[in-house]
């Protein structure tokens, strides 16, 4: 009875460790999602006693909440092109959200370069693959109207 409580114990201390192990791969050298996750709250993914918390461009990895590794995260490969060959006077609205309507004076002719795709401003947008904040610090001129 002892020997298969110890070896119990034993492949429960291994799974734990091949746990955190793949976690930590996935996250600190692949750039990817953790798989063992418990539960996620304020940019902080739990697993069994380690987290992994994601601050503006860096995730930091902590076993027992004392941290043993911190690392930068790589900003997004996207690139803004502007195929705009005459600008139309007219208002074009390009998206909207629950409190804004986002336009241009004129009808641009944006696109978003990610992984050598390339993807309307409106569909990247509508797709999650870039935010406004994105537009705003790249420093692309739109008008922000609130909705009624």
């Amino acid at each position: 009875m002892k020997y298969l409580i110890k070896k119990l114990l034993l492949i429960l201390i291994i799974a734990f460790f091949l746990a955190i192990s793949i976690d930590y791969v996935l996250v600190m050298l692949r750039n990817d999602e953790p798989l063992f996750i418990i539960k996620e709250k304020d940019n902080i993914k739990y697993g069994l006693l380690y987290n992994f918390k994601y601050n503006d461009n860096q995730v930091i990895f902590s076993v027992l909440n004392i941290k043993l590794k911190e690392k930068d995260l790589p900003k997004n490969n996207l690139e803004i092109i502007d195929k705009t060959d005459n600008c139309v006077d007219e208002v074009y609205n390009f998206y909207e959200d629950s409190n804004y309507i986002y336009s241009f004076n004129c009808h641009k002719n944006y696109y978003v370069k990610k992984d050598n795709v390339l993807y309307s401003l409106k569909n990247a947008l509508k797709n999650g693959l870039i935010t406004i904040q994105d537009l705003e610090e790249e420093n692309i001129q739109f008008n922000k109207t609130p909705k009624n």
